[in-house]
């Protein structure tokens, strides 16, 4: 891939994800309000996403170990797409393809549905 189409594509996604966490962190900042997990408002129970947008905020905010205090999978999830992102900037390059094709493979994506599921009874169950 020529270098300028990994220069525009590098730029349209850290220029979408700039824009993306201005918009949440302004959002945030000035209404205080962060939506309710409808999940939860009628079963009670946590999804695997419930705490998502506190851990969001604080890995933001740098704060790594907050982040995994609200939501586990959370910062876990943020690096998975980091790669996927990465490797779409890039998809010559060989190092991250390699990567890229190990975690989304059929046998990778069955045990992150594993762990989400996992995820879920645990939280329920122990941190009830």
């Amino acid at each position: 891939m020529p270098n300028r189409d990994i220069i525009v594509r590098a730029s349209l996604l850290v220029t979408a994800v700039v824009a993306l966490i201005a918009l949440y962190l302004f959002l945030v900042d000035v209404t205080g309000l962060m939506p309710r997990c409808p999940i939860k408002m009628l079963t009670g129970f946590d999804c695997p996403g419930c705490g998502s947008q506190r851990a969001l905020h604080s890995l933001l905010e740098g704060h790594l170990y907050e982040s995994f205090h609200h939501n586990l999978l959370l910062p876990f999830a943020a690096a998975y797409l980091a790669v996927c992102g990465f490797h779409w900037i890039n998809p010559g390059w060989n190092r991250m393809t390699a990567i890229y094709t190990r975690l989304t493979s059929p046998a990778a994506l069955w045990v992150i549905v594993a762990i989400v599921a996992a995820w879920t009874i645990v939280r329920n169950i122990v941190f009830q």
